[in-house]
């Protein structure tokens, strides 16, 4: 499974090089001798932050070009493998104005309460880009006279509120997230949330924030318990001082 930001990036990128990122990451998945489920990132959709070079009506605008590049009928879907039950969620909404932000619509929660509801009491797990709650947005916090703290729907999604409640609802056992670039894994209603570090680590220039490159491992099991283990690759990056 994919967590997003398979391409780098599309946001403002013109057509040309947009389909070059996509053709270059498909050849790559055409190697793999596993099926691959595929999950979009806000790094994935082309246009939104291309300040009007990109036009709304263009044929590939938007998340139509994933789409067509990853052969994805819908960017939010469920699947099912060894008795688990997986959705694979969009989380990606427009910003107002350009841009995106992180959240999950009305349509596909309905969506997935329908989903979720039909899987019975198979064992769960939904894998998302944008995580639904994170401890990372909290890393550099330091607020002593503001009577808020502020999160941006940029680094999680806007509207946690009803989404963790169809989590309870339907007993959701895992949930999978990147976006961050950061490890971390904690418990909440039941659920165990698992954010991962990213292929890249700090975009090629290492790792991030201490969080080596590297991909996460989910070994699940028919009885519902399952083990995770994060693989590092091994190596050093060059980077350059220019």
């Amino acid at each position: 499974m994919t967590g997003g930001d398979l391409v780098m990036d599309v946001l403002a990128a013109d057509e040309g090089q947009a389909k070059k990122l996509f053709d270059l990451y498909t050849s790559i998945c055409k190697d793999s001798d596993i099926p691959i489920w595929q999950c979009i990132g806000n790094h994935d959709v082309f246009g939104w932050s291309s300040r009007g070079k990109v036009a709304p009506n263009h044929v590939a605008y938007g998340k139509k070009m994933a789409q067509q590049r990853l052969n994805l009928p819908r960017t939010t879907y469920s699947f099912d493998h060894k008795g688990w039950h997986f959705c694979v969620v969009d989380d990606i909404l427009p910003f107002e104005g350009e841009g995106w932000q992180g959240g999950i619509t009305e349509k596909d929660l309905d969506w997935l309460s329908r989903d979720l509801a039909t899987a019975g009491g198979k064992h769960k797990v939904l894998c998302a880009h944008m995580p639904i709650i994170t401890i990372s947005v909290f890393r550099d916090v330091n607020i002593s006279d503001h009577p808020q703290i502020g999160v941006s729907k940029k680094a999680m999604c806007r509207n946690p509120g009803p989404i963790l409640k169809l989590l309870r609802q339907h007993n959701v056992d895992l949930v999978l997230a990147g976006h961050t670039h950061q490890n971390e894994s904690l418990r909440y209603d039941n659920t165990t949330y698992i954010g991962h570090g990213a292929v890249c680590g700090a975009w090629w220039k290492g790792p991030y924030l201490g969080n080596a490159e590297g991909f996460g491992v989910i070994d699940v099991h028919s009885d519902g318990h399952f083990e995770h283990c994060y693989h590092t690759f091994g190596w050093q990056a060059e980077v350059s001082n220019k």
